[in-house]
C-alpha cells in the first residue's frame, strides 16, 4: 500500500493529470465540462514512454469521473516498462466508483481528492439525492483496501460550505477548497459572508490544531507554511500549472492544467503526449504588483476577477495575525505540526 504520509520528497516530483473518460455518473449543477461517451485517442505507448523520461512522477486520473474508465488507469499502473520506485498515483473523483476498480489496484494509490460540497444536503444540492451517503459508503469500501490519503476537494458556491468542513474530519485526511469560477450561485455580497465564515473556521482551527493531528485544513495549513518562511523567493503560480503540473487531455493534445482544455483558447496547448515539456505559466501583471504574491503565488489564470484576491487577502490576514501573536515556544511547536502535515496538504492547491 501506498499513503502520501510515507513520502518526504515530494518537492522532487511533477505532476500530470491525465484524462480517462469525458463522461460522468453525476451532472453537477455548476459543472462545464462537456459530458461525453469519449476514451482517450491516443496510443497509450507514447503515453508511458513520455512518462519514462520525466523521473518521478504523480500521474493524478482525472475525467469526467476517471474509474468509470479502469481498466484503462490499471493498464498504465501495471506497465512494466515504467520504473514504479518513481511513480506516485492518485486521483481526481466524485468517489461514487472505486467499486469498478481491482482492489489490487486502489492499494496501489497514495491520494485521491474526492471533489465534494460539503457534508449532506450540502453536497447533495448540487450532485444529487443520497450522493453524499453513497460517498462516504464508497470511502469505507476504499479504506479496506487502501490507506491512501482522501483528501476532501471543495467547490464552494455558498459561504456556509466551508463551516462543514470541521464534520468532514471523520472521514477525510484533509480539505481545501477552490471558489466556484463559474461564479454561478456567487451573489454580489458572497464575499463579505464567506470572509465572514473563513474567521469562524481559522478560529476553530487555532482552537483544536493540536487535536486533530491527522486532519488537515490545507489553505491555512500553506499560508502559515508561507508566512513562517518569508514566502515564495520568485512568486509563481502556485498550482504549479505549466512548470511543474501538465495535463493530457482525451484528445492526446497537453495543457498547463486541467482547466485550460476546457476554459482557454488553442493557443494554450503545449504539445502532445509524445511531444510535450514543461514551462512556467506567466503571472498576471496585476499579480506581480500585489503586496502578497509571495505568500499568493497568484491566482489562477482562468480567471480575472477581484472576488477571488479579496478571499486570499483575509486568509493572509488571519494568518499573518495569528503568527503576530505567538511567542517563541508556540512558533516552533506550530513549526513541528506544519513538518507532519505538509504530506497531507501537498496534494492541494493551498490557496482557495
Amino acid at each position: 500500500m501506498s499513503n502520501y504520509m510515507h513520502v518526504e520528497d515530494y518537492d522532487d516530483y511533477k505532476y500530470i493529470f491525465v484524462e480517462t473518460t469525458a463522461n460522468c455518473n453525476l451532472r453537477c449543477t455548476y459543472c462545464y465540462y462537456h459530458k461525453e461517451e469519449k476514451l482517450p485517442e491516443y496510443r497509450i505507448e507514447d503515453l508511458v514512454q513520455s512518462f519514462s523520461r520525466i523521473g518521478k512522477l504523480i500521474v493524478c486520473f482525472l475525467g469526467g469521473e476517471p474509474f468509470k474508465n479502469s481498466r484503462y488507469m490499471e493498464q498504465i499502473m501495471s506497465d512494466e516498462t515504467l520504473n514504479r520506485n518513481q511513480m506516485l498515483y492518485a486521483s481526481v473523483t466524485n468517489g461514487t466508483q472505486f467499486r469498478n476498480m481491482d482492489p489490487e489496484f486502489l492499494g496501489r494509490f497514495t491520494f485521491h481528492h474526492l471533489s465534494t460540497d460539503g457534508v449532506g444536503e450540502h453536497h447533495d444540492e448540487f450532485r444529487g439525492k443520497g450522493v453524499y451517503d453513497q460517498v462516504i459508503d464508497n470511502i469505507k469500501y476504499l479504506r479496506q483496501y487502501s490507506d491512501a490519503g482522501v483528501v476532501a476537494r471543495m467547490t464552494i458556491s455558498s459561504p456556509d460550505q466551508i463551516l462543514d468542513i470541521p464534520e468532514m474530519s471523520k472521514h477525510f485526511d484533509a480539505v481545501y477548497w477552490q471558489l466556484n469560477n463559474t461564479r454561478t450561485q456567487l451573489s454580489d455580497t458572497f464575499i463579505a459572508k464567506y470572509n465572514e465564515n473563513l474567521g469562524t473556521l481559522f478560529q476553530y482551527w487555532k482552537e483544536h490544531l493540536y487535536d486533530m493531528k491527522h486532519f488537515t485544513i490545507a489553505p491555512f495549513i500553506g499560508m502559515c507554511h508561507l508566512i513562517l518562511t518569508g514566502g515564495m523567493e520568485k512568486p509563481d503560480l502556485i498550482c504549479g500549472a505549466g512548470s511543474k503540473n501538465l495535463n493530457i487531455s482525451i484528445s492526446g493534445d497537453v495543457y498547463p492544467c486541467p482547466e485550460s482544455s476546457h476554459r482557454l483558447s488553442e493557443k494554450e496547448r503545449i504539445g502532445t503526449v509524445d511531444n510535450f515539456d514543461f514551462k512556467p505559466y506567466p503571472l498576471k501583471n496585476r499579480c506581480l504588483e500585489c503586496d502578497i504574491v509571495k505568500f499568493c503565488g497568484g491566482r489562477c489564470a482562468m480567471t480575472d476577477d477581484d472576488l477571488y484576491c479579496d478571499g486570499v487577502k483575509e486568509l493572509y490576514r488571519l494568518s499573518a495575525d495569528y503568527i503576530a501573536g505567538l511567542d517563541a515556544q508556540e512558533i516552533e511547536k506550530l513549526k513541528e505540526l506544519i513538518d507532519y502535515q505538509k504530506g497531507l496538504a501537498y496534494t492541494a492547491e493551498i490557496i482557495p
